[in-house]
């Protein structure tokens, strides 16, 4: 029996059983002093009573031949009590039980001489004469003018078998009433181990993270107290634990929704946490990486030195723009911290952050490729017209013929400029979206022959032939004219400029596609096909680049400024199209725009 009840039972039933005991032993001993000293009393006033009775004549020998030994005799027959009679020497006259003159002296009995000395002695004490202990009463009194002492007895066992009587009904009654309080204190015993069970579940609840029941707070005792102390306590913790499970999600949510690489790092760079974007760069389940070394699963020598350095430095930052081995195309600024308190004894962690800088790289190559490009485009006609003028200024106008030949460089190499920053503009008015727009349907064979009639000198001086394919059954499509049209333009102006033979062919159709890939909008497809020098495979998915323009072997300077099929790219976009190009050297290359078909919705306008 291990159980709490159990034991507040066994307690309760041991100190019960303690207390009867106890009371039965003080009570014993009270009532058998209390009983000695009744016994003691009567006693004395026997002895009284039997120093009133007592016969006159000689110490020995008393009228018609009665002795103390008969008196003694006729005293107890009367009262029970063991009489004897003793002299102030010690000798017996007369006993109730032996004959006097075999007694020895009585001299030293502790009750005679108590009794000589105070008048009255009494003594509880084994008798050698009778062989049980006796209480003996001793009284000094006089008879026939001589001092006696009359010493009464009476055997003890009248005592001892009245308090065991008294015993038995105390046992009894005591057995009763334990039997009574049993049940009571096995229920008693069972409620408080209920209330102390409830109280351990409880804590045990609020330890392992369970939530936890409200506590029914059964009375005001302490253990009461207790329970509403418990219950207000589990209420802050369920509010605080809570709050912070609120606040760990939300930090796991913005943790999985930053755009950078997480990697937390125990001290031997086990991983403890990566977030989502972490998991992509390094290609792992997040799972699968729990526990796994940095080492194991980035599989960068770089990254690992960069954590070791920064595990070096201590609390400073330590930074460096690397490549991964599974994201090889990709440029990572990676910062590692190394995450302790001052003066903190507990191993110290390490946060790594991954920034994919990739497109930042490309931007700023961009940049650097427009600024490089830009200033090629400058310096030749700037180079060119300060040369002529500086020629000008030294010669004079005295050649009045090559005068004019030196200006009319000087005029195209000034209308190259306004064309390049025309150019410039318009490409970057239609990036910023400050280009208007007027949604209507446009007549795609009325666009396209105005576009042809553009052209078709320019074609017909190189030896060219200029075509235009448009179906008359062409529906309109929805788009801005003046966009268009200059889309076309761009197109057309390519292609007439890198074709040296053969044909440019303007065609407009309704493109075939399969059922299951057909759009949700019905569209046209607008094309411009030569037959020039085409463009090399590796060229065609950046020829839409701003400045980009094919090398050439053989030729000595490109023939364009390299913004027309960025301007093109750009305004298909605001016109909701697509954009493709196809290109084989030698052969030739077809630029195809697709654009929605018009639907009647209102006016549109941007």
């Amino acid at each position: 029996m291990n159980r709490l009840w159990s034991k507040f039972l066994l307690s309760y039933i041991a100190l019960l059983l303690l207390a009867v005991g106890a009371s039965s032993v003080l009570s014993n001993r009270h009532l058998r002093n209390h009983m000695l000293a009744s016994l003691e009393q009567d006693l004395a006033r026997s002895a009284r009573l039997v120093a009133t009775f007592m016969p006159a004549g000689e110490a020995q020998e008393r009228p018609e031949g009665a002795t103390w030994d008969d008196f003694c005799r006729r005293v107890r027959d009367e009262t029970g009590y063991r009489l004897t009679i003793v002299s102030t020497e010690g000798t017996v006259l007369g006993d109730s039980e032996e004959p006097s003159v075999s007694m020895e002296n009585h001299l030293y009995r502790p009750e005679i001489q108590e009794a000589l000395e105070k008048g009255w002695g009494s003594r509880v004490r084994y008798s050698h004469t009778v062989r049980e202990p006796l209480m003996y009463g001793a009284l000094r009194a006089s008879a026939a003018g001589e001092d006696l002492v009359i010493r009464l007895a009476v055997p003890v066992r009248r005592v001892e078998q009245e308090l065991a009587a008294i015993r038995t009904t105390v046992f009894v009654w005591g057995a009763a009433g334990l039997g009574l309080a049993i049940p009571f204190v096995y229920l008693f015993s069972r409620t408080q181990s209920r209330r102390i069970v409830r109280l351990r579940d409880f804590v045990r609840d609020i330890r392992q993270g369970r939530p936890a029941r409200r506590l029914y707070v059964a009375s005001g005792d302490e253990l009461g107290e207790l329970e509403a102390a418990l219950d207000e306590v589990a209420t802050e913790i369920a509010r605080w634990s809570e709050d912070l499970s609120v606040e760990r999600k939300r930090r796991g949510l913005i943790l999985q929704a930053l755009p950078d690489g997480i990697v937390l790092l125990d001290e031997q760079d086990r991983v403890l946490f990566l977030n989502a974007a972490a998991a992509g760069i390094f290609q792992i389940d997040r799972e699968a990486s729990r526990d796994k070394r940095l080492l194991e699963i980035a599989r960068s020598e770089e990254l690992y030195r960069l954590v070791k350095t920064a595990r070096e430095g201590g609390e400073k930052e330590t930074s460096s723009e690397l490549t991964l081995v599974c994201a090889p195309r990709r440029v990572f600024l990676a910062s590692a911290v190394v995450l302790s308190e001052p003066g903190s004894s507990l191993p110290a962690g390490c946060l790594v952050v991954l920034r994919d800088i990739s497109e930042q790289k490309r931007v700023e190559k961009i940049r650097a490729d427009f600024v490089a490009h830009v200033s090629h485009e400058l310096k030749t006609p700037l180079t060119l017209i300060k040369g002529f003028v500086e020629t000008l200024v030294e010669e004079g106008m005295k050649d009045h013929e090559q005068a004019a030949r030196y200006l009319s460089v000087i005029g195209e190499n000034t209308d190259r400029l306004v064309r390049l920053v025309d150019a410039l503009l318009r490409l970057s008015s239609i990036e910023l979206g400050r280009i208007p727009l007027q949604r209507q349907p446009v007549d795609v064979r009325e666009i396209v022959e105005k576009a042809v009639r553009t052209f078709q000198t320019r074609a017909r001086d190189k030896g060219l032939e200029l075509i235009a394919s448009v179906p008359e059954d062409l529906p309109p499509v929805d788009a801005d004219p003046d966009r268009l049209m200059e889309i076309l333009l761009n197109l057309l102006d390519n292609a007439v400029k890198y074709t040296d033979r053969g044909e440019v062919r303007l065609w407009a159709r309704l493109p075939t596609q399969p059922e299951s890939s057909k759009p949700s909008r019905p569209l046209v497809a607008l094309g411009v096909s030569d037959t020039g020098a085409g463009i090399p495979a590796r060229d065609v998915s950046r020829v839409t680049e701003r400045f980009y323009r094919v090398e050439r072997g053989g030729q000595d300077e490109p023939r364009g400024s390299g913004l027309g099929l960025a301007i093109v790219k750009h305004l298909v976009r605001l016109l909701e199209g697509d954009l493709s190009i196809s290109s084989r050297e030698n052969e030739g290359t077809t630029v195809t725009v697709l654009l929605p078909v018009w639907r009647d919705e209102g006016p549109k306008g941007t």
